[in-house]
């Protein structure tokens, strides 16, 4: 399970790329994530992979918080 909870990101030059995010994705959910250029997607999939961090808010995959 992943659980975004108003997660924000910002790069330290202040540029924010996701402001107070939510959703939830239960185990055994087939999701895709689709946007327009620049909507984040990239860095969506950087945080669930650790490669970013979030600055504000509640990241968790299956019960371990990823903040």
């Amino acid at each position: 399970m992943i659980v975004f909870k108003d997660v924000c990101h910002a790069y330290k030059s202040g540029v924010k790329t996701l402001d107070h995010v939510s959703f939830r994705i239960d185990d055994g959910e087939f999701v895709f994530i689709v946007g327009a250029s620049g909507a984040g997607k990239s860095t969506l999939t950087k945080l669930l992979t650790r490669e970013e961090k979030i600055t504000e808010g509640q990241l968790t995959v299956n019960e371990f918080d990823l903040v």
